[in-house]
Formats: structure tokens, C-alpha cells, sequence
């Protein structure tokens, strides 16, 4: 059951960041459909794991390219990311420690993490990128 489905106006216009973001719409449903089913404390732990991890990726790749184009606004980005982060770590200490209430916390951080800072932040430099050089899209998947 999808709770979130691709539009384009999640689009940024740079492939390699675009299909990052669909995995990142797979994970939030996942995890939805994971609760809905009421799936085990393991099944969650496992999802907020593959959130920790899918995000570590991602993060890494947008400021690598964020720096090698040289974006104006590359620290206020980063520490967008890291504050994300350390929500996230948060909420998976939280639970390591036996609250098992944070899943729905999780799922909202998730889903407005997907729509505001995609809409909001990376649209922003997604032109600039472009403008400077970054491939539209690539000739091969690597991952």
C-alpha cells in the first residue's frame, strides 16, 4: 500500500538525484505499509536501519556534487542534512531503547522530509548545478 507516490514536481531535473529520492518514496512506503500491518519490532528496526543508511548514501553524493559545482549555499544545505540526521539518530536510539511510539514520528519526519526539503532546498540548487555543468542524466545506472 503506497502512501506517497512519485509526481514530477519532486523532480529537480538531475537524474542521479531524482531516482535517490524515488528510493527514498520506497523506503517511506515500506515503512507505512510495515505499520499499517503492525510488523514486528524487528521489521521496524530494519526499515529505520535502511532509512540510516539511504541516507548517509544520499547525503554524501548531493554534497559532493554540491561542492564540486561550487554551491553558494553548500553549508546552510549540509546543515540541513545534519539536523535530519541527528532527528533520525534520535528517533532510532529512542527506539533501540524499547519506545516503540516513535514509528509514527519516524513516518511523518520521513514524509515531510521528502516534500519540503526536496521542494524547498533542492529545487534551489538543482538550476545552479545544471547552469555549471552537472549531468542532466547519465549514460549508465551505477547503483
Amino acid at each position: 500500500m503506497d502512501v506517497i507516490t512519485w509526481k514530477p514536481e519532486y523532480e529537480i531535473g538531475i537524474q542521479e538525484i531524482d531516482e535517490q529520492h524515488k528510493k527514498l518514496v520506497a523506503l517511506i512506503n515500506n515503512f507505512y505499509t510495515t505499520l499499517v500491518r503492525k510488523g514486528s519490532n524487528e521489521e521496524v528496526a530494519q526499515v529505520i536501519f535502511e532509512v540510516i543508511d539511504y541516507t548517509k548514501v544520499h547525503f554524501a553524493i548531493e554534497e559532493c556534487l554540491l561542492r564540486m559545482f561550487e554551491y553558494e549555499d553548500y553549508e546552510n544545505h549540509k546543515k540541513g542534512h545534519d539536523v535530519f540526521v541527528e532527528r533520525v539518530l534520535a528517533i532510532d536510539k529512542r527506539f533501540r531503547g524499547g519506545d516503540a511510539s516513535v514509528s509514527m514520528e519516524l513516518f511523518s519526519l520521513l514524509r515531510d522530509w521528502l516534500i519540503q526539503h526536496i521542494q524547498e532546498k533542492d529545487t534551489q540548487y538543482a538550476p545552479v548545478l545544471l547552469k555549471r555543468g552537472v549531468k542532466k542524466s547519465w549514460l549508465r545506472k551505477f547503483w
